[in-house]
């Protein structure tokens, strides 16, 4: 797939039967996402038993996911094998079992791994301000993940979140995160605080494409 957009988009479900029955399993999903661009914008997803979006299977997606919300999922944001150009901003994540989740894995949505560095050694040509390093373009600005440790939501055998998990490292090579508040308040869990300089987004229930 190449160019594509979503916008005002938003999916829900209000049926789950069990880990083993049939269920809504993605709220918004591009994979295979080779030149671009893509964008989702103004898009919101609850109640899936994997993800509220997903991005995967493209080494440089090339893609934005700005102005939106994804709640009650298993996992807010799913993104196996995504790397290269991939901007989550103006973005929350909020009460899910798990909240965002970047992952290599040699499956179905090769070619691993995930690697959030600009392609072919170039640089970012827009950091973000106070960045490190200026050769990464996986970046997530201005967003919050925060409150995700929900442990009643849907859920699949194939995605079980992590409870009370904002975001893990495992398996992640090279992203930059900033500014972003990563929050989490379940009992027993850790979470930082690395800022935040935006208020949660709004739902919207009309769609449109091109």
């Amino acid at each position: 797939m190449r160019s594509w957009w979503g916008e005002w988009l938003s999916a829900t479900s209000t049926y789950w039967g069990g880990v083993e029955k049939p269920s809504a399993t993605y709220g918004v999903y591009a994979s295979n996402v080779f030149g671009g661009p893509g964008v989702f914008n103004h898009t919101y997803a609850s109640n899936m038993s994997d993800s509220g979006v997903y991005i995967g299977a493209c080494p440089d997606c090339n893609t934005i996911v700005e102005n939106s919300q994804f709640e009650g999922n298993d996992l807010g944001y799913s993104g196996s094998n995504s790397g290269g150009h991939l901007t989550i901003a103006n973005t929350e994540f909020n009460n899910n079992e798990e909240g965002v989740a970047t992952t290599s894995q040699n499956n179905d949505d090769a070619p691993p791994p995930q690697d959030g560095l600009c392609p072919e050694g170039k640089e970012n040509p827009s950091p973000p301000p106070g960045a490190q390093r200026n050769n990464i373009c996986w970046v997530m600005i201005h967003s919050r993940i925060i409150e995700n440790n929900n442990g009643g939501t849907p859920t699949s055998g194939g995605a079980p979140g992590l409870l009370g998990t904002g975001m893990p490292a495992w398996r992640t090579l090279s992203a930059v995160l900033a500014p972003v508040m990563v929050a989490i308040t379940a009992a027993g869990s850790t979470g930082s605080s690395i800022s935040s300089s935006r208020s949660s987004p709004r739902r919207s229930i009309a769609a449109r494409s091109r």
